[in-house]
């Protein structure tokens, strides 16, 4: 439990870019450091009270009431399609940066299964990508439960460094604007 957020839980998912090092460690010259490659320990998370989650190594989801949660997979310009065809669950991820949705509807009511890439919170302006284009969108998801595990998600999309939210508040990076 973290002061201020009584019920929060705090989850940690392991992706491609944590793995890169893990990789790195398999070759012969960096051998000797691949037994002190546990990020879970590194961070402390256990002590921090966050719980991680190997979706890139082990395939782990994280799951809270109907929805899970994984980095993601694919890479294709469907991904949304194939993550939730895949899995057959309703399924978020940020793998690819940007916002995509995909819904598969099956017989019967309230049987909508969902794919859904969330976006990113990080810089467009990327070394590694050597000036160019990309389909990036900054955003970040907002998830509220009912008791019987369904939910509603709402995207939230970042233009400037500002974005709006349900209540009316305008947040321009840290500060509240208007509202």
């Amino acid at each position: 439990m973290h002061a201020g957020c009584k019920d929060a839980q705090f989850v940690l998912l392991e992706g491609n870019h944590d793995y890169r090092a893990f990789d790195a460690a398999q070759k012969d010259i960096y051998h000797k450091f691949q037994s002190e490659l546990n990020y879970a320990k590194m961070l402390n998370l256990k002590e921090r009270g966050v719980k991680w989650v190997k979706s890139w190594t082990d395939g782990e989801l994280f799951k809270l009431g109907n929805a899970y949660f994984t980095h993601g997979l694919y890479t294709n310009q469907y991904h949304a399609k194939k993550m939730v065809e895949r899995f057959g669950v309703c399924i978020y991820y940020g793998h690819l940066h940007d916002v995509m949705e995909i819904p598969i509807t099956q017989r019967g009511p309230d049987k909508t299964l969902v794919g859904k890439s969330l976006g990113t919170l990080c810089d467009y302006k990327q070394k590694y990508m050597k000036g160019h284009p990309s389909n990036w969108q900054q955003a970040f998801a907002v998830f509220e439960f009912f008791p019987d595990g369904f939910f509603q998600e709402t995207t939230i999309k970042i233009f400037k460094n500002r974005f709006k939210i349900l209540n009316g508040k305008i947040y321009d990076g840290r500060a509240i604007v208007k509202g």
